[in-house]
């Protein structure tokens, strides 16, 4: 769990400044060649100016995205870099450049042929361009914050873990409350292992509740421990609050007062450690955990022999990329497109088809 002292806060307040200073200069050198262009066409045009290219747009988003994720990932503990920042002071420095450009641009000879614009028409192009180009940054800033928010996960700040010990069965508890809560209360049930299963539901205000039932330690054929964790998440944090205890405590009167119809008790016993809260516990890494986190993972899972047989395929094609890309062999783009669905096939004939017949096999022998 993160935890911030005043002098991390204040390190880490100086990391996220000097990480979007640096990608926006950044950004900002990919419009340094048109800079003199936009200042000639807003004086010389009746027309804003906005640079179109792809291949300006392409690094351009492509620096704020992957910097903010690369940069993200880097702090300890874990905080995101807004993209939106980085958008918009790029955009006030290139800004801040065409305005000084415009103001010392010399249109003479051949430029002076062309019919300059006034100078009441020059400045309300600039303006109508800066507005457009705030625009269009806040709007790719926005789609790249959800991006970055998605591949770094979010950083976790607290959470409320809470422990109850139910005076049944976990199957008998599924067998009673199961379809309450999955139906009326709208929790997503999945089964992990023989006799355990963890819930979840996140609310219309993004409040979220994680719950883990499972057979209790002790006394594992006549009681259950029912494991819950539980968090409000916000934009770049997930962290415990009042309104998701309270969301947390309604749900568990609910369950108590279906138990004690039933002739059975739901008693409460704190903050717990054993197997079934870290079900519990553990699920909330799908808010948390980055997607490089998660790759790491799922390459752990597959067999070795697989794992070598991807290494090479995916080395393979980074050497074909990089041919391609500083034309080494006289590399085309049809040879690289040929050469790119190739390693795709073989990935897929070599590691998909029989991982996919291993999984197969392991679930039908589950199943007798």
């Amino acid at each position: 769990m993160a935890t911030f002292t005043k002098q991390s806060q204040i390190y880490t307040t100086i990391g996220l400044g000097v990480g979007t200073v640096f990608l926006a200069t950044l950004q900002t050198l990919c419009f340094v060649g048109v800079i003199r262009d936009a200042a000639i066409a807003l004086q010389t045009q009746a027309s804003v100016f906005l640079p179109t290219s792809i291949f300006l747009l392409i690094p351009y988003i492509l620096i704020s995205t992957i910097g903010c994720g690369i940069i993200s990932l880097l702090f300890r503990p874990k905080r995101i870099l807004s993209s939106i920042n980085v958008q918009v002071l790029a955009v006030s420095i290139v800004t801040l450049m065409v305005i000084y450009s415009v103001s010392v641009t010399d249109l003479g000879p051949p430029l002076v042929m062309t019919s300059p614009a006034s100078a009441i028409q020059t400045y309300q192009n600039l303006i109508v361009t800066i507005v457009f180009s705030y625009l269009f940054a806040m709007a790719f800033g926005l789609s790249e914050v959800r991006f970055v928010r998605w591949f770094v996960g979010l950083n976790e700040e607290s959470t409320d873990k809470q422990a109850y010990l139910i005076d049944k069965n976990p199957e008998e508890v599924m067998e009673l409350l199961g379809k309450y809560l999955s139906e009326s209360l709208h929790f997503k049930i999945s089964k992990v292992g023989k006799k355990c299963w963890l819930l979840k539901r996140v609310d219309e205000w993004n409040n979220s509740i994680l719950m883990a039932i499972g057979p209790d330690p002790i006394d594992h054929n006549n009681y259950s421990v029912l494991a819950t964790v539980t968090f409000s998440v916000g934009r770049f944090t997930i962290r415990a609050t009042k309104q998701a205890s309270d969301m947390r405590d309604s749900i568990i009167n609910d369950m108590q007062t279906r138990l004690s119809k039933s002739g059975s008790d739901l008693e409460p016993v704190g903050e717990i450690e054993n197997e079934i809260s870290e079900i519990a516990y553990d699920a909330r890494k799908t808010f948390t955990s980055s997607k490089i986190e998660v790759t790491q993972e799922v390459f752990r899972q597959i067999p070795k022999p697989y794992r070598a047989i991807l290494y090479v395929v995916i080395g393979a094609f980074i050497l074909v990329t990089i041919a391609f890309a500083l034309h080494i062999g006289n590399f085309d783009f049809n040879t690289y497109l040929v050469l790119s669905s190739a390693f795709i096939l073989a990935i897929v004939v070599d590691i998909g088809i029989p991982l996919s017949e291993n999984v197969y096999r392991r679930r039908k022998r589950k199943r007798f």
